[in-house]
């Protein structure tokens, strides 16, 4: 499995909608349109809701496809595009 610098794969994300397949918990892969677009964002974030509790391994993304907040594991992340 590759692996991923976290600071890469945020930076990433802020730059545009990226298709991202990792495995989730229960070992299903998952497929998701993810970003960390300002614009995209911004609109999410409710009252105090800043995202800012923030685990090493742990990336909190919007996905674009619900609009709503989703996470995954950059250890279990196989690809970013």
């Amino acid at each position: 499995m590759t692996k991923f610098v976290r600071e890469d794969v945020v930076a990433k994300l802020k730059d545009g909608v990226h298709t991202i397949v990792f495995t989730k918990r229960d070992g299903s892969e998952r497929v998701m349109n993810a970003t960390l677009l300002k614009e995209t964002v911004e609109p999410l974030l409710k009252g105090n809701d800043t995202r800012s509790i923030v685990y090493d391994d742990i990336i909190p993304v919007v996905d674009v496809d619900i609009n709503e907040w989703r996470s995954f594991d950059i250890n279990e992340l196989k690809s970013i595009d």
